[in-house]
């Protein structure tokens, strides 16, 4: 693996945007495909790219380090491997996650799919999150313990409009592993469920879970504990199928972006225009036209 930073790309100075990019099989010490690092604040977009089967030590797919802003919007991240961080590390960086699939991807120690430390705020927003694996979970946040898909302590992590489903720690936390904090979190319709060993894992005082479908259940306005009935169409998996108990089921204030009768929506059957819970409702859905698959 050497010890060169972004084994394809490494981005310093400018603020840079890229577009429908390609990044398989690279490697890099940090950075298995693409390294940002400045000295000075900048902002780096990927827009509806893939990284697949990179290698690094922190970062397997993108490293993002300290001041930088991270925005990745309907990009897929699948079979990505690091020691920690299997497709995204970030130092003292800030993150924004949207209309994105992170499947399949794997860390030696913590971070399956993501790994931020010392983050000012982190934003996972119309994800599918799903069979992502560590030692320490598939998405953490330094100084928390364990997840397999969400962790996190000190950072300021919201997610939203996410299904996070079959992922797999080696201890508690399979869906969201809830830490202490200083500010609360509000994480509002997500489906979680079937992660190992549980979904919902840790001290979670601060954890506010809303209009969310949680396997085996979890407090909160407007939750509910029942089998999603997930379908795969056109491309897209875990789609709610007809009769599915989250359709319509999400924060009545918020209203699906596309709705389900859109000749282009895969799920094309009609309801109504309140959101639906997980990654294909709320008002961002509409950004999966743009996401590879």
């Amino acid at each position: 693996m050497g010890t060169n930073y972004g084994g394809a790309l490494k981005i310093v100075l400018w603020d840079v945007s890229a577009v429908e990019c390609r990044f398989r099989g690279n490697e890099g010490f940090r950075g298995g495909a693409v390294d940002i690092s400045d000295s000075e604040p900048s902002t780096v977009t990927f827009v509806a790219s893939v990284f697949a089967e990179n290698d690094g030590f922190a970062g397997g797919a993108i490293a993002v380090n300290e001041q930088q802003v991270l925005a990745v919007e309907s990009c897929v991240f699948e079979g990505n491997r690091a020691f920690q961080g299997g497709a995204i590390q970030g130092y003292l960086a800030n993150l924004w996650l949207k209309n994105c699939r992170l499947v399949g991807n794997t860390a030696t120690w913590q971070g399956g799919g993501l790994f931020l430390e010392k983050a000012e705020k982190g934003i996972i927003e119309n994800c599918v999150l799903t069979d992502n694996r560590a030692d320490l979970g598939a998405i953490v946040c330094q100084h928390a313990e364990i997840g397999a898909a969400v962790s996190e302590f000190q950072n300021a992590i919201e997610i939203r409009h996410c299904t996070i489903a079959r992922n797999t720690a080696d201890s508690a936390g399979g869906g969201i592993y809830g830490g202490l904090a200083e500010s609360p979190r509000l994480h509002t319709n997500n489906i979680i469920w079937n992660n190992i060993p549980d979904q919902i894992g840790g001290l979670s005082d601060s954890l506010s879970v809303r209009y969310s479908d949680v396997m085996g259940g979890w407090p909160g306005t407007g939750n509910i504990d029942a089998d999603p009935a997930f379908v795969s169409r056109r491309g897209f998996d875990y789609l709610l199928g007809p009769g599915s108990p989250c359709i319509d089921a999400g924060d009545p204030e918020v209203s699906d972006g596309v709705s389900d009768w859109h000749p282009r929506w895969p799920a094309g059957y009609p309801n109504a225009e309140r959101s639906d819970m997980g990654a294909y409702g709320g008002p961002g859905n509409r950004g999966w036209a743009r996401t590879p698959h």
